[in-house]
Protein backbone atom coordinates (compact mmCIF):
# COMPACT_ATOMS: atom_id res chain seq x y z
CA UNK A 1 0.00 0.00 0.00
CA UNK A 2 1.46 3.37 -0.94
CA UNK A 3 1.74 6.24 1.54
CA UNK A 4 -1.10 8.27 0.02
CA UNK A 5 -3.57 5.38 0.20
CA UNK A 6 -2.43 4.58 3.74
CA UNK A 7 -3.17 8.15 4.79
CA UNK A 8 -6.57 8.01 3.13
CA UNK A 9 -7.45 4.88 5.12
CA UNK A 10 -6.26 6.54 8.34
CA UNK A 11 -8.31 9.68 7.72
CA UNK A 12 -11.37 7.63 6.82
CA UNK A 13 -10.98 5.59 10.00
CA UNK A 14 -10.63 8.72 12.15
CA UNK A 15 -13.67 10.27 10.50
CA UNK A 16 -15.80 7.12 10.76
CA UNK A 17 -14.94 6.56 14.41
CA UNK A 18 -15.07 10.27 15.25
CA UNK A 19 -11.63 10.03 16.87
CA UNK A 20 -10.76 13.34 18.54
CA UNK A 21 -7.40 12.45 20.12
CA UNK A 22 -4.44 10.75 18.50
CA UNK A 23 -0.96 12.25 18.29
CA UNK A 24 -1.04 14.47 21.35
CA UNK A 25 -1.73 11.57 23.70
CA UNK A 26 0.99 9.47 22.07
CA UNK A 27 3.63 12.21 22.28
CA UNK A 28 2.62 13.21 25.79
CA UNK A 29 4.15 10.01 27.12
CA UNK A 30 7.30 9.92 24.97
CA UNK A 31 9.95 11.74 27.07
CA UNK A 32 12.61 12.05 24.37
CA UNK A 33 10.28 13.71 21.84
CA UNK A 34 9.29 17.38 21.81
CA UNK A 35 5.93 17.84 20.04
CA UNK A 36 4.11 21.05 19.11
CA UNK A 37 1.27 22.40 16.97
CA UNK A 38 0.97 26.00 15.70
CA UNK A 39 -1.75 27.90 13.87
CA UNK A 40 -1.25 29.97 10.72
CA UNK A 41 -0.04 32.94 12.78
CA UNK A 42 2.65 30.68 14.31
CA UNK A 43 0.97 30.77 17.71
CA UNK A 44 1.21 27.64 19.84
CA UNK A 45 -1.94 25.56 19.88
CA UNK A 46 -0.38 22.64 21.74
CA UNK A 47 2.96 21.56 23.26
CA UNK A 48 3.71 18.32 25.04
CA UNK A 49 5.13 18.07 28.55
CA UNK A 50 8.72 17.41 27.42
CA UNK A 51 8.84 20.63 25.39
CA UNK A 52 7.27 22.59 28.22
CA UNK A 53 9.90 21.32 30.66
CA UNK A 54 12.85 21.89 28.32
CA UNK A 55 12.04 25.57 27.84
CA UNK A 56 10.61 26.04 31.35
CA UNK A 57 7.31 27.19 29.95
CA UNK A 58 5.38 26.65 33.15
CA UNK A 59 1.87 25.26 32.75
CA UNK A 60 1.21 24.05 29.23
CA UNK A 61 -2.04 26.01 29.16
CA UNK A 62 -0.04 29.23 29.62
CA UNK A 63 1.75 28.63 26.31
CA UNK A 64 -1.38 28.57 24.17
CA UNK A 65 -1.56 31.60 21.90
CA UNK A 66 2.07 32.57 22.46
CA UNK A 67 4.97 32.48 20.00
CA UNK A 68 8.58 31.33 19.88
CA UNK A 69 9.93 34.84 20.40
CA UNK A 70 8.56 34.85 23.95
CA UNK A 71 10.73 31.87 24.92
CA UNK A 72 13.73 31.72 22.58
CA UNK A 73 16.83 33.72 21.80
CA UNK A 74 16.56 35.95 18.74
CA UNK A 75 18.72 33.73 16.53
CA UNK A 76 16.64 30.65 17.44
CA UNK A 77 13.34 32.45 16.85
CA UNK A 78 14.58 33.72 13.50
CA UNK A 79 15.51 30.18 12.43
CA UNK A 80 12.12 28.81 13.52
CA UNK A 81 10.24 31.67 11.84
CA UNK A 82 11.91 31.15 8.45
CA UNK A 83 11.11 27.44 8.46
CA UNK A 84 7.53 27.98 9.66
CA UNK A 85 6.83 30.62 7.03
CA UNK A 86 8.16 28.37 4.28
CA UNK A 87 5.90 25.52 5.42
CA UNK A 88 2.84 27.76 5.73
CA UNK A 89 3.49 29.44 2.39
CA UNK A 90 4.57 26.47 0.26
CA UNK A 91 3.00 23.49 2.01
CA UNK A 92 6.29 21.61 2.18
CA UNK A 93 7.54 19.25 4.88
CA UNK A 94 10.96 19.91 6.43
CA UNK A 95 12.49 16.56 7.32
CA UNK A 96 15.24 15.81 9.84
CA UNK A 97 16.78 19.27 9.95
CA UNK A 98 19.77 19.51 12.29
CA UNK A 99 19.66 22.58 14.53
CA UNK A 100 21.59 24.08 17.43
CA UNK A 101 19.10 25.15 20.08
CA UNK A 102 19.87 27.05 23.28
CA UNK A 103 17.59 26.43 26.25
CA UNK A 104 16.76 29.11 28.81
CA UNK A 105 19.57 28.00 31.14
CA UNK A 106 22.19 28.46 28.43
CA UNK A 107 22.63 24.80 27.49
CA UNK A 108 23.15 24.43 23.75
CA UNK A 109 22.32 21.12 22.10
CA UNK A 110 21.98 19.59 18.67
CA UNK A 111 18.40 18.74 17.74
CA UNK A 112 16.87 17.05 14.74
CA UNK A 113 13.48 18.44 13.72
CA UNK A 114 10.71 17.50 11.31
CA UNK A 115 7.81 19.88 10.59
CA UNK A 116 4.81 19.36 8.37
CA UNK A 117 1.80 21.47 7.31
CA UNK A 118 -1.67 20.73 8.66
CA UNK A 119 -4.35 20.78 5.98
CA UNK A 120 -8.00 21.69 6.51
CA UNK A 121 -10.86 19.83 4.83
CA UNK A 122 -11.13 22.70 2.36
CA UNK A 123 -7.57 22.03 1.17
CA UNK A 124 -5.99 25.06 2.83
CA UNK A 125 -3.06 25.09 5.23
CA UNK A 126 -4.45 25.52 8.74
CA UNK A 127 -1.17 25.43 10.63
CA UNK A 128 1.80 23.16 11.22
CA UNK A 129 3.00 20.44 13.56
CA UNK A 130 6.49 19.30 14.44
CA UNK A 131 8.59 16.90 16.45
CA UNK A 132 12.10 17.52 17.75
CA UNK A 133 14.56 15.20 19.45
CA UNK A 134 18.13 15.53 20.64
CA UNK A 135 20.59 14.67 17.89
CA UNK A 136 23.23 13.37 20.30
CA UNK A 137 21.04 10.41 21.23
CA UNK A 138 19.63 10.23 17.71
CA UNK A 139 23.07 9.51 16.27
CA UNK A 140 22.24 5.88 16.96
CA UNK A 141 20.26 6.03 13.72
CA UNK A 142 23.49 6.56 11.74
CA UNK A 143 24.65 2.93 11.37
CA UNK A 144 23.25 3.06 7.85
CA UNK A 145 25.81 5.82 7.21
CA UNK A 146 29.00 4.37 8.77
CA UNK A 147 31.32 6.78 6.93
CA UNK A 148 29.41 9.77 8.25
CA UNK A 149 29.29 8.33 11.77
CA UNK A 150 33.08 7.84 11.77
CA UNK A 151 33.70 11.42 10.70
CA UNK A 152 31.28 12.90 13.25
CA UNK A 153 32.96 10.94 16.02
CA UNK A 154 36.40 12.01 14.73
CA UNK A 155 35.43 15.68 14.65
CA UNK A 156 33.95 15.49 18.13
CA UNK A 157 37.28 14.21 19.48
CA UNK A 158 39.59 16.46 17.42
CA UNK A 159 37.71 19.75 17.02
CA UNK A 160 40.36 21.68 18.98
CA UNK A 161 42.88 21.47 16.13
CA UNK A 162 42.91 22.18 12.41
CA UNK A 163 40.96 19.58 10.43
CA UNK A 164 41.34 19.42 6.66
CA UNK A 165 38.86 18.05 4.15
CA UNK A 166 41.48 15.53 3.03
CA UNK A 167 41.91 14.25 6.59
CA UNK A 168 38.17 13.85 7.12
CA UNK A 169 37.74 12.09 3.78
CA UNK A 170 40.52 9.67 4.73
CA UNK A 171 38.78 8.90 8.04
CA UNK A 172 35.53 8.30 6.17
CA UNK A 173 37.20 6.19 3.50
CA UNK A 174 35.47 8.11 0.72
CA UNK A 175 36.27 11.05 -1.54
CA UNK A 176 36.02 14.67 -0.42
CA UNK A 177 33.07 15.28 -2.74
CA UNK A 178 31.25 12.15 -1.53
CA UNK A 179 31.80 13.23 2.08
CA UNK A 180 30.31 16.64 1.30
CA UNK A 181 27.27 15.04 -0.31
CA UNK A 182 26.76 12.73 2.68
CA UNK A 183 26.83 15.68 5.09
CA UNK A 184 24.44 17.76 3.00
CA UNK A 185 22.01 14.89 2.55
CA UNK A 186 21.99 13.72 6.18
CA UNK A 187 22.83 16.84 8.21
CA UNK A 188 21.81 19.61 5.80
CA UNK A 189 25.23 21.28 6.18
CA UNK A 190 28.79 20.92 4.95
CA UNK A 191 31.60 19.34 7.02
CA UNK A 192 33.07 22.83 7.56
CA UNK A 193 29.73 24.14 8.84
CA UNK A 194 29.40 21.19 11.19
CA UNK A 195 32.90 21.79 12.60
CA UNK A 196 32.15 25.48 13.17
CA UNK A 197 28.89 24.73 14.93
CA UNK A 198 30.41 21.99 17.05
CA UNK A 199 33.23 24.32 18.14
CA UNK A 200 30.72 27.02 19.01
CA UNK A 201 28.69 24.41 20.91
CA UNK A 202 31.72 23.57 23.06
CA UNK A 203 32.53 27.26 23.52
CA UNK A 204 28.99 27.93 24.77
CA UNK A 205 29.44 25.30 27.45
CA UNK A 206 32.73 26.85 28.61
CA UNK A 207 31.32 30.38 28.55
CA UNK A 208 28.30 29.49 30.65
CA UNK A 209 29.94 27.01 33.04
CA UNK A 210 33.46 28.32 33.69
CA UNK A 211 35.53 31.46 34.24
CA UNK A 212 38.00 30.50 31.51
CA UNK A 213 39.22 33.63 29.65
CA UNK A 214 37.60 34.09 26.26
CA UNK A 215 40.96 34.07 24.48
CA UNK A 216 41.76 30.68 26.01
CA UNK A 217 38.33 29.33 25.11
CA UNK A 218 38.98 30.39 21.52
CA UNK A 219 42.23 28.40 21.49
CA UNK A 220 40.77 25.36 23.23
CA UNK A 221 37.88 25.19 20.76
CA UNK A 222 40.02 25.27 17.64
CA UNK A 223 39.81 28.91 16.54
CA UNK A 224 42.85 30.74 15.16
CA UNK A 225 42.53 33.65 17.57
CA UNK A 226 39.96 35.53 19.65
CA UNK A 227 38.94 37.71 16.70
CA UNK A 228 38.20 34.67 14.53
CA UNK A 229 36.30 33.10 17.42
CA UNK A 230 34.20 36.20 18.03
CA UNK A 231 33.23 36.56 14.36
CA UNK A 232 32.24 32.91 14.02
CA UNK A 233 30.39 32.90 17.34
CA UNK A 234 28.38 36.00 16.42
CA UNK A 235 27.52 34.60 12.98
CA UNK A 236 26.00 31.49 14.56
CA UNK A 237 24.69 32.72 17.92
CA UNK A 238 23.83 36.33 16.98
CA UNK A 239 25.62 37.48 20.12
CA UNK A 240 29.22 38.08 21.13
CA UNK A 241 30.94 35.55 23.42
CA UNK A 242 31.04 38.20 26.15
CA UNK A 243 27.31 38.94 25.83
CA UNK A 244 26.48 35.23 25.83
CA UNK A 245 28.52 34.69 29.01
CA UNK A 246 26.88 37.66 30.70
CA UNK A 247 23.42 36.34 29.93
CA UNK A 248 23.95 32.73 31.01
CA UNK A 249 26.42 33.02 33.89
Amino acid sequence: MNLTKSRQYLRQFLDDQKVVSLAEELFEYTPSILFFVKDRQRRFVYVNQSLSEMFRLGRKADVIGKMDREYCDEYVEDMFRKDDEQILRQGITIKNKIELVTTLDGVIKWHITTKTPLWSRSGKIAGLAGITREFETDRKILPQHPALARVIDYINHNYSRVLSSEELATVAGISISALGRNFKRSLHMTPVQYIKRYRVNQACSLLSNSDTPIALIASQCGFFDQSHFSRTFQDIMHATPRAYRKRYR
